[in-house]
């Protein structure tokens, strides 16, 4: 079993420290250090932040460093994603795919805020994920001046709208009317 993939990162509520371990529950986490041949030696308990909880995915980015919830990544290409409970907020990317091309964590949510609002901002042009599967396999299309979107996965299809640009269609795809 990976065990880091059972780890949970929060914010500690007594001094705002980040701490990492168990998820007890309660918002609390159980921190611990590993030593010799996987043995692992408990070090309290902490409460922590609700909103600063983040489960670890089980992948590591490029540097080693294990990709935990509320994390931002930057790919390849150089797009931003946020982590969030083991996906990823960001449509058309997962993280086996991110983590077979390689990533790097450039910061998180709770520390840097206006990470979030870029990869928000770059998501603005970018189809939303599905809203009956789930899937990012959406297919935009237009056709003699009208534009919409069907789902790859199960076949939704979005309102037809009027529009010439791929920027309509993304508009008619995320409308959700």
């Amino acid at each position: 079993m990976n065990i880091m993939r059972a780890v949970w990162r929060g914010k500690r509520l007594d001094n705002g420290e980040w701490v990492q371990g168990f998820y007890c529950g309660f918002n609390q986490i159980s921190s611990f250090e590993t030593i010799e041949h996987g043995v692992i030696i408990l070090n309290g308990i902490h409460d922590v932040d609700p909103k600063t909880l983040g489960e670890c995915t089980g992948l590591t980015d490029n540097n080693g460093r294990p990709t935990l919830g509320g994390d931002v990544i930057k790919d390849i290409d150089n797009k931003l994603t946020v982590v969030v409970a083991g996906s990823v907020h960001h449509p058309g990317s997962d993280l086996i795919g991110l983590s077979a091309k390689g990533f790097e964590i450039i910061g998180n949510i709770h520390d840097d805020p206006d990470l979030f609002k870029s990869v928000e901002s770059e998501m603005k042009n970018q189809a939303k994920c599905c809203p009956f599967c789930g899937s990012t396999r959406v297919k935009l299309w237009k056709s003699l001046g009208q534009v919409g979107g069907t789902c790859l996965n199960c076949g939704a299809q979005s309102g037809v709208e009027e529009g010439k640009e791929r920027a309509d269609a993304v508009a008619a795809w995320n409308k959700r009317s």
